[in-house]
């Protein structure tokens, strides 16, 4: 369900996998229609349940007996004179009017449509689960790009320590410190590409194709800013998900399943035809013609026909109450998702992995540094990283206010200079020039490969 709704009411169309090994929810939606097993299998069932629909309007097959009576043994001979050969045919049908094979028909149809919705809800429910594997592995690729540009930016952090180092402006613990740090995050890129790995065997695996076929680069949909409003998103649910359209059509099956036990009170009538003849002694052949009717009789109906009314019943209640059920739970879970969706962290979408994740990590963040607020993390990271590779200068912050109580590593009798300018930085022009303290919306401004100078 959170895939039909995302994909179905949020994300615009998009095209299928190209040559640039690009791979979109669109061309992972008909691969899953056509590769899953269990796709084919709801439709295998389905078509199933279809070819029994026109056998219930037919009449039982006629039932014909070829007989031969009172011969003589031994020598096999007619018995004179009542000896004969016989022909019989009979054939059941219900009293006419009583709408047996009709109400049958109705049964067996409804249960067609049934299993008919029951392959679109296999399809999304495939689909829901190729998706979920598609966002994982779109959140490790973007997780471990981030790793490796950490990782780029760790080493070039190191080789100017390195330098610094060199010319007595650094300590060794810095410089040990630094190896330390590109050592570990070097481990967590490999555990990444392993998690990577396993996300694109998971998407296989719902594709039943081996777990080593290239996958190809996720590509996220467009997703608009704005969610439809609540009622129209339970609206869209409730008349499109193949689960409620099958109990539905459940629905129909039992209330025709209840008249017709309704109707077998009334018994079935027997018609035969039988047809004799008998070689005469004189010449000739003796032939005569037999007419019968008979019927069932219900001497059993209080534990049989009426308890199938009683059977029936509860299985009417039974399907109308399942149906109510998914209605409710639909309903409730459309809310939570739109109640999720509206709540959504914009920095989710911008850091390339989810909401849970990105709470996570800032969380720890806030651990670090002391804090329990959502001040942008972002702003302690960028200045422990400064203050770590460059050993210039260093701040106490104000965790609720963000502003700078007091500069640490500065002499007072020595005249300030900007971090910028102690390393040898030299300015473009698009430097991007920030004043504490800082608020959140410009700090999310930012993006990656922006340099910022901080007062």
């Amino acid at each position: 369900l959170p895939t039909i709704l995302a994909s179905a009411v949020l994300a615009a169309p998009v095209a299928g996998q190209g040559s640039n090994g690009r791979l979109t929810l669109d061309a992972l939606y008909h691969s899953v229609d056509s590769l899953s097993p269990r796709v084919a299998g709801a439709r295998a069932s389905a078509n199933a349940a279809l070819a029994r629909v026109p056998g219930n309007r037919r009449l039982p097959d006629p039932h014909l007996q070829l007989a031969t009576m009172n011969r003589q043994l031994p020598g096999f001979d007619l018995q004179q004179p009542l000896g004969m050969n016989q022909i019989q045919l009979t054939q059941m049908f219900p009293i006419p009017g009583t709408g047996k094979l009709g109400l049958a028909e109705d049964v067996a149809r409804s249960l067609a449509d049934a299993g008919q919705a029951q392959v679109g809800e296999s399809i999304w429910d495939q689909r829901a689960r190729a998706a979920m594997a598609f966002y994982d592995l779109y959140q490790a690729e973007g997780t471990l790009t981030i790793m490796r540009e950490t990782l780029r930016l760790l080493e070039a952090v190191s080789s100017s320590v390195n330098g610094m180092y060199a010319v007595g402006e650094a300590k060794q613990a810095d410089v040990l410190r630094a190896q330390l740090e590109i050592g570990r995050m070097t481990g967590q890129v490999a555990d990444m590409e392993a998690m990577r790995r396993t996300m694109a065997a998971r998407l296989n695996t719902v594709l039943n194709r081996p777990p080593g076929v290239p996958t190809g680069s996720p590509q996220l949909p467009v997703f608009p800013d704005t969610l439809p409003a609540t009622d129209s998103v339970i609206a869209t649910a409730l008349a499109s998900r193949g689960m409620l359209q099958a109990g539905a059509d459940q629905i129909r099956a039992a209330t025709a399943a209840e008249q017709l036990a309704r109707r077998e009170i009334w018994p079935d009538l027997e018609v035969g035809v039988i047809y004799g003849w008998q070689p005469m002694s004189g010449g000739g052949t003796d032939q005569m013609l037999s007419l019968m009717v008979g019927a069932s009789v219900p001497i059993w109906a209080g534990s049989r026909q009426l308890k199938m009314r009683d059977e029936t019943a509860a299985m009417r209640q039974m399907a109308v109450a399942d149906l109510a059920a998914m209605q409710s739970d639909t309903r409730g879970r459309v809310a939570e998702l739109v109640a999720e969706g509206l709540t959504n962290p914009q920095v989710a979408k911008e850091l390339l992995m989810g909401a849970e994740t990105v709470k996570t990590h800032l969380s720890r963040v806030f651990d670090k540094v002391g804090v329990a607020n959502r001040l942008p993390a972002s702003f302690f990271v960028s200045v422990a990283y400064d203050c770590w590779a460059f050993r210039r200068l260093g701040v106490v912050i104000d965790p609720v206010s963000g502003e700078i109580r007091r500069w640490l590593y500065r002499d007072p009798a020595v005249p300030a200079l900007a971090m910028m300018d102690q390393a040898g930085y030299r300015r473009t022009g698009r430097e991007i020039a920030l004043t504490t303290p800082l608020d959140e919306a410009t700090v999310r401004s930012l993006k990656v490969g922006d340099v910022v100078m901080i007062s």
